[in-house]
Order: structure tokens, then sequence, then C-alpha cells
């Protein structure tokens, strides 16, 4: 297996962002050169679901490796879908008695499913920002 070519070696440190919600000349010319790691969307790029997913599969045709094709979903505050079902975890745990572990998982699932339904292959939601209260000691 032969080496990468620097320029390649130094795009795959790359996760970027553009401006947009379909592919232009100037994005598919920029992943071509760059041929980065991943793409991340914002509400910026994301006007609904089969857009979504045409816009990640297009930069993926531009990239000769399998992207990581990343967002930022977890519900609540941080809605990249706003026109979506809201799953905020901050009114979760309110709603919830605090043994309610098994609901958080399921949420966490949904999440996910929701983001590979839309060709998301990486979620940066919070893993542990819960927010929780402290057991009650005895």
């Amino acid at each position: 297996m032969s080496p990468l070519p620097i320029a390649k070696n130094i795009g795959q440190l790359l996760i970027i962002g553009f401006d947009g919600t379909e592919m232009s000349p100037r994005l598919a010319s920029l992943l071509t050169r760059i041929q980065p790691a991943g793409v991340i969307l914002f509400a910026r790029n994301i006007t609904g679901a089969e857009q979504t997913h045409r816009l990640l599969r297009d930069c993926q045709k531009h990239v000769t490796t399998p992207l990581f094709t990343c967002v930022d979903l977890e519900g609540g505050t941080v809605d990249r879908f706003p026109q979506s079902a809201r799953t905020d975890s901050v009114a979760l745990q309110k709603s919830l008695p605090p043994d309610a572990a098994n609901l958080y998982r399921k949420h966490g699932r949904i999440i996910g499913t929701n983001c590979r339904a839309l060709g998301f292959n990486v979620d940066f939601a919070p893993a542990l920002d819960l927010a929780l209260k402290p057991p009650v000691q005895s």
C-alpha cells in the first residue's frame, strides 16, 4: 500500500463546514482539492431530510475516502433540524425520575437513528452533559 500524498494527508486531519444547502462548483472544488476527513452540517446547510441526504451524498462524490458526515444534534437548544420532532434532553431530564437511565439510552438511540437516516455517521451531541441531580445519600 503506497503512502498518501502530503496534501491528502493534511486534508485527512480536517472536518470542514461550509455555506449553502446544495453542492456548488466552489464546494466541489474545495472538497476535491482538500480531500477532508469529513464535513459537518449546521442549520444553515439544512432545509429538509431529502436535501440533507442528497448534500451529504454529493459531498462524498468529491472525496476519495469515506467521509465522516457530522452534525451536532442533541435536541433542545442545539437543534439543527427545527422542523423535526424535538427530543430535548433537558426537558426529558426534568420530567423523569432520577433512576431513569434506560430512558436516556432510548433518547440517545432515537437521536442516533434520526442522524443515520439522514446520512450522518457522527453526532457531536454530549455523552455526559445530562445535568443530573446527585443521588440522595441515606
